[in-house]
Order: C-alpha cells, then sequence, then structure tokens
C-alpha cells in the first residue's frame, strides 16, 4: 500500500461463501420496495436507492478486486453479489 502497510490477504471463508453481504443489499431494496401503498415520493425514493445500491456494488467490486487481485476475482466468479447462492462451474 501506499503508506507501508502490508496489504491484507484475502479469505473467502465458509460464511462469505454463501454471498458478500446480501443480506443488508437485499434487505434495504426488499425494505424500500415494501409499501402498500406507493406515492410518487417513495417510488422516486426506492429508484435512486436501489440504483445507487447497484452502482456501488459494481463500484466496490472494482476496488475489491484491485486490491486483492486473482484471489478476489476468483471469489467474485465463485460467489453472486445479490443473492445468497455459490455459483454452479461445469
Amino acid at each position: 500500500m501506499r503508506d507501508g502497510t502490508p496489504r491484507a490477504e484475502f479469505n473467502g471463508s465458509e460464511v462469505w461463501k454463501l454471498g458478500k453481504r446480501w443480506i443488508c443489499r437485499v434487505g434495504f431494496i426488499v425494505a424500500f420496495w415494501a409499501a402498500p401503498k406507493m406515492s410518487a415520493g417513495h417510488l422516486l425514493f426506492a429508484l435512486t436507492t436501489t440504483v445507487y445500491i447497484l452502482v456501488a456494488i459494481v463500484l466496490e467490486e472494482r476496488d475489491l478486486t484491485g486490491f486483492y487481485g486473482e484471489p478476489y476475482r476468483k471469489y467474485r466468479n465463485r460467489v453472486w453479489a445479490l443473492l445468497p447462492l455459490s455459483r454452479i462451474n461445469p
């Protein structure tokens, strides 16, 4: 790293095989869209925050790939970003 601190080693442990913080991501998206009556203001809020979360996922994945390199790239290809599922590789 720039300040001389050694980089942490990426560890895709058993817990993270299920997904990458999917509870927060999916939970927030569901909470924003779960409304008995959707007003125009709430619709705008739900759309904006959903787009924000999706863009943040892309930026976070890019940063983590740059930081951890190949180990994270393999992990990213193996685990879904939004759902608690492992990808099936033929």
